[in-house]
């Protein structure tokens, strides 16, 4: 028997318990309902994968043996299913790294990480030691591979749940320095609108928007006290030719303009 029908037969054999608990509940195991502790996805996870190693010595045997006939049926040799389970093995601990990598992705530092992937490295070099001394023996030592394997998920599951709790604290660490960002006050400066309404209004009536009043033409009729359009439509011909120094005809232009 090769190491490849240990790790194989853990994700066959919960598809099919699950399977099988859809369609006939409590016909492999139970799984008691929790009466007060709402448990996590990652928890429900590994606690589904106790409950199918808790199953029944016959049907870890028949996966096996689904197992050994495949392997019979690809002319699969005892090397070759030895080195077959050395690949599964290394596949499942990259599995791992490869989300680990996503947690480190994630915005903010997770302090322990660095500790995890070293525990989850020797989690798996204690489990390939283990298993090299039972892995001819499989079907006949069930109960053996059975405690190994639970024992392999509940300590990868305390791992993982020491992890969630690091990135719990660093969320909720993020999310209250979030929180007292968005409660401080920002000043805006926003402009009066009177006072910009105002200074636009004479901007438009200012004399010097009339086409022909340069700036000389503007001062002199300001210091006559003509300084709006309004200012300069009251005003008449002479008058103004006279406070802005210019002829008539150029300042009855200047009328014909506001008053048109």
């Amino acid at each position: 028997m090769c190491r490849v029908y240990v790790f194989d037969w853990v994700s066959m054999v919960s598809d099919v318990f699950y399977r099988q608990s859809l369609s006939s509940p409590g016909h492999y195991f139970h799984v008691e309902k929790p009466m007060s502790h709402a448990r996590t996805p990652i928890e429900a996870f590994f606690e589904f994968q106790r409950e199918a190693l808790r199953g029944t010595e016959t049907a870890v045997e028949t996966a096996f043996e689904f197992n050994r006939e495949m392997a019979e049926t690809f002319h699969v040799s005892g090397e070759s299913g030895r080195e077959m389970g050395e690949m599964t093995l290394e596949a499942s601990r990259q599995s791992l790294h490869r989300t680990l990598d996503a947690v480190e992705s994630m915005p903010g530092e997770t302090p322990g990480l660095a500790d995890v992937r070293d525990s989850v490295d020797e989690t798996f070099e204690a489990a390939d030691a283990e298993y090299e001394h039972v892995a001819d023996g499989v079907v006949e030592n069930v109960e053996q591979q059975v405690e190994l394997l639970l024992a392999f998920n509940e300590q990868l599951e305390t791992q993982f749940l020491d992890l969630l709790e690091e990135l719990e604290a660093g969320t909720e660490a993020v999310a209250q320095e979030a929180s007292r960002s968005i409660d401080e006050p920002v000043e805006i400066d926003i402009p009066d609108d009177s006072t910009t309404d105002a200074g636009a209004g004479d901007s438009i009536n200012d004399v010097e928007t009339v086409e022909g009043i340069g700036p000389t033409y503007a001062e002199r009729l300001r210091d006559a006290g003509i300084e709006t359009v309004s200012d300069l439509a009251a005003s008449d011909t002479a008058e103004l030719a006279d406070v802005a120094d210019t002829s008539e005809s150029r300042a009855q232009d200047w009328l014909d303009q506001v008053e048109g």
